[in-house]
């Protein structure tokens, strides 16, 4: 009989294809088998027999699997045993074996298909990319990140959409100064509340309150003064950019109020730069260049190399769309930019071809680098030469422990700096942060912070060449996400490494769910928009202003 999936000639009593390993249909089911020819035209004995040492079954020369069980061609199973003595048949656990060579091929098949065979189709470039932005999103959102164990994202998600309350205590000890807030939130009917109590020493000054209800903003100060304000959000921008008051807005700062206050929506950074971005990606070249041996999270590690080649054009074309992003983002960051001349900067700008050497964990993550760049500016002949290596290796968050070190030539003048990080987290015990950047030989600048889960202390200081600030406070009632209370007990100054102890500012926040019903703190109703404003107005405004400060002086 013959196979019915590849033709191959079959002897009656095989379970499988020699020539495709296809199960032969049996008893009842061999009627539908395709016998063609005579005995005469079967395959003939081989001189030295064959067998499968996988069951036993004896094999014919060319036989790409075994007739019995299935077994492959090119497996240890399958090999010429000489003369000796055939291996004993198990004929009993035929089905068992054939089941067991079945499952163990789908899992190969499956394995090789879904790990190691897409291994070898992803391309270097993009696994050079993905490990970069494996190693960003984890500093970003490590478990021993503060905004992860405080649950700020959350806090801010129920600020903007949910019920939330928030109160600040602020003072400055040294001058006297000091303010209270009070923000309610409840967005999802679209109000909120914000009231502001400024102090100076034991005087109160009267409250400044903003109201938000849909699209409408009012403020006013309901003890000084009689008239309340609005602004409508729709088209309040325009309306108030040709009222009186924004006639004397944009004469003060010499921009038309609607160009200078109004953010450009819906305006994405991928989409704004992408073929500044494609043109970067299209024109790197990364190749595999054998392993180095790292010692990760104490663990000795072998760490797949790239060898990275970046055209220094395309970069500087990348860093223009990154200004332009920027500049139409807000036209007030454009008036900065434009204030700062960076156009002419960008167009003195160069960077030769950067040739990187780059290194992914096994986890796909980039644990170091090293190369050169160098760059000119302002049209100078005389190149500014970095070079740099990269060792970012923490365990679970790579960039908790790092190591950089940077050679900078410019001319004749160089310098040599080294950057140490070291990060540890316990959630039972706390945090520890610690940043030293080495210039010359001896520190430079130190950064410490550290959290003590269980008490809640937290302390933090930073020192520039002996100069810089000391802090220190406690986080309390942590629901994390939904509550906290944070205070600022004391920041000090710190100069030729003396603390002075007489504190700069004490501070206060706490955040939680709103309670009560948002009231309106005035009538809405005789609220006058600020596109009406006219001169007097504003003038009556400033004398009730003024009469209600007089009480300071």
């Amino acid at each position: 009989m013959f196979c019915m999936n590849c033709g191959h000639e079959i002897p009656e009593d095989s379970d499988f294809c020699p020539n495709c390993g296809k199960r032969v249909e049996q008893e009842d089911d061999r009627e539908r088998t395709i016998v063609v020819g005579d005995e005469e035209d079967s395959p003939s004995e081989p001189e030295e027999p064959l067998y499968c040492t996988n069951c036993g079954q004896p094999l014919s020369p060319g036989d790409a699997f075994c007739m019995n069980c299935g077994t492959p061609a090119d497996s240890e199973a399958f090999k010429s045993l000489g003369t000796s003595k055939a291996p004993r048949t198990h004929r009993g656990h035929r089905k068992v074996l054939v089941i067991g060579a079945a499952v163990l091929g789908v899992v190969c098949v499956a394995g090789a298909a879904g790990f190691g065979l897409t291994r070898l189709l992803i391309p270097a470039k993009v696994k050079v990319i993905s490990g970069l932005k494996k190693t960003v999103e984890s500093a970003l959102d490590s478990d021993a990140s503060m905004s992860r164990i405080l649950g700020t994202d959350d806090m801010i998600k129920e600020t903007k959409a949910g019920r939330s309350q928030h109160s600040l205590e602020l003072s400055l000890p040294a001058t006297g100064l000091g303010l209270d807030v009070t923000l309610l939130s409840n967005q999802k009917d679209q109000v909120s509340l914000s009231t502001f109590s400024p102090k100076w020493n034991s005087f109160g000054i009267d409250d400044i309150v903003l109201y938000q209800q849909d699209q409408r903003f009012y403020a006013g100060i309901p003890d000084a003064m009689d008239e309340v304000i609005y602004l409508n959000m729709e088209d309040g921008i325009d309306e108030l950019s040709d009222s009186y008051l924004g006639d004397l807005l944009s004469e003060y700062t010499g921009e038309n109020l609607a160009d200078y206050f109004t953010p450009t929506e819906d305006l994405d950074f991928m989409e704004y730069c992408s073929d500044e971005l494609m043109a970067l990606y299209d024109s790197m070249e990364v190749k595999k260049d054998g392993s180095q041996k790292l010692t990760i999270d104490g663990k000795s590690q072998n760490c797949t190399q790239y060898q990275v080649l970046i055209p220094g054009d395309c970069l500087v074309d990348l860093f223009e769309a990154m200004v332009e992003y920027s500049a139409d983002l807000s036209p007030a960051v454009e008036l900065a930019l434009r204030e700062s001349h960076w156009e002419d900067f960008i167009r003195s700008f160069e960077i030769e071809d950067m040739e990187l050497t780059m290194c992914l964990d096994k986890k796909g993550r980039l644990v170091a680098s090293e190369g050169e760049i160098e760059m000119y500016s302002y049209n100078s002949s005389t190149p500014e030469i970095i070079a740099y290596d990269l060792r970012l290796l923490g365990g679970g968050n790579p960039s908790d422990q790092i190591e950089l070190d940077f050679d900078v030539e410019y001319g004749l003048a160089s310098g040599s700096t080294t950057l140490e990080r070291n990060k540890t987290y316990d959630k039972d015990s706390g945090l520890e942060d610690t940043i030293e950047i080495f210039y010359g030989g001896s520190t430079w600048a130190e950064y410490n912070f550290s959290y003590d889960s269980e008490s809640g202390d937290w302390e933090l200081s930073c020192e520039i060449e002996g100069d810089g600030i000391q802090a220190e406070g406690e986080i309390s009632d942590l629901k994390r996400g939904k509550a906290m209370t944070f205070s600022l007990d004391d920041l000090s100054l710190i100069e030729n490494g003396q603390i002075d102890e007489s504190g700069l500012i004490e501070l206060r926040y706490q955040f939680g769910d709103l309670e009560d019903k948002i009231e309106e703190p005035f009538d809405v109703e005789e609220a006058i928009s600020v596109s009406d404003l006219d001169e007097g107005d504003l003038e009556n405004m400033t004398r009730e202003l003024i009469g209600s400060l007089g009480g300071l002086f």
